[in-house]
């Protein structure tokens, strides 16, 4: 008798303490949610700008080539080139620290995975989400790498 009251208030406890990790760990992961949607907030305009200034600088490099004065034109590539360089160095720190927060939110998705599930969120979804974008920071950093 002993023995099954020690079984029940064990697995209670089991129980009981399963619900608060649950608890703990949906709390967890609305903050990485949060996190993830304030990243996709920052990132946007940093790709975008990148992109723009990516496009301004070969417009000023095609203008230069084909100026017959070079001097004219050569104050306008410096100058997209300077601005280039400030988008892609904005853009590799943005990417850098998104990076970071996107492995830490897979590392916590991996280890909470059954519980994560138990609550409905798709983690292969998820996963699969965050495997995307990865991919996307480390094309985009070989892409726009500039090599001077």
């Amino acid at each position: 008798m002993k023995k099954m009251i020690t079984l029940i208030l064990v697995f209670v406890i089991a129980v009981l303490s399963s619900g608060c990790m649950d608890s703990g760990t949906m709390s967890k992961y609305d903050i990485y949610i949060q996190l993830y949607d304030n990243d996709v907030e920052e990132y946007n305009p940093v790709i975008n700008e990148l992109i723009e200034k990516q496009e301004n600088y070969t417009a000023a490099y095609e203008a230069y080539i084909n100026a017959s004065d070079k001097d004219a034109k050569e104050n306008e590539l410096d100058e997209a080139l300077d601005q280039l360089i400030t988008a892609e160095n904005n853009y590799r720190s943005t990417a850098n620290n998104i990076y970071r927060h996107l492995n830490e939110f897979e590392s916590f998705v991996i280890s909470n995975e059954d519980t994560l599930e138990r609550k409905g969120v798709d983690t292969v979804q998820l996963k699969a989400d965050i495997q995307d974008w990865k991919e996307e920071i480390r094309y985009n950093l070989n892409q726009f790498q500039l090599n001077l």
